[in-house]
């Protein structure tokens, strides 16, 4: 689940414009929207969950849609484990090549995807002098994952959907897979 995260963002609260009519409107807006997503990304996982798939939620570490009662209640009841990445780790990086340490915090109940992601912390000043700021159209871009963090995710799903129930047998889709496929909207 990676729910657009602008409208839980901190740099909300830094923006000049932040109390205006317009702007509190725009931002009110972006955060009706992401509760409509988090509802549905509920029910969606709680069926998923019932056939064995994995979870895992990821926003910036400090937006503030990890702190609503919803999320904070559907985390505690899955176990979910949190997992610390640092954008510099995965190759993200500004126009000029300096990287950029956006910090994902990812929520997971699937171990190999949780080592493989917290494993990617910043390795330090001998590597990465400086940083570029995740603002801006830096932070837009960041929403478009690295192609390593993707490839971590990938491989990671590939190691934990081992023996998972496949949901096509025979050709034609089993009972779970139609469950799988019903319409949430």
């Amino acid at each position: 689940c990676s729910i657009p995260c602008t409208g839980g963002s901190r740099r909300n609260d830094m923006n000049p414009a932040r109390h205006t009519e317009s702007f509190q409107r725009n931002l009110w807006a972006k955060r009706a929207v992401a509760r409509k997503l988090w509802r549905n990304f509920e029910k969606v996982a709680e069926l998923g969950l019932q056939f064995g798939w994995g979870i895992a939620i990821e926003w910036p570490n400090a937006c503030s849609y990890w702190k609503w009662p919803a999320v904070t209640r559907f985390l505690e009841r899955h176990g979910l484990r949190k997992a610390y990445c640092r954008g510099c780790a995965v190759g993200l990086k500004d126009d000029l090549g300096i990287p950029i340490a956006k910090p994902w915090r990812i929520e997971i109940d699937m171990p190999e995807l949780h080592a493989s992601l917290d494993a990617c912390r910043c390795p330090g000043k001998h590597a990465h002098l400086v940083h570029s700021g995740c603002q801006g159209k830096y932070a837009r871009m960041s929403g478009a994952y690295t192609p390593t963090f993707a490839r971590r995710v990938h491989r990671a799903f590939e190691r934990n959907t081992t023996g998972v129930q496949k949901c096509w047998t025979g050709g034609s889709p089993s009972d779970s897979c139609a469950a799988a496929t019903q319409d949430y909207s």
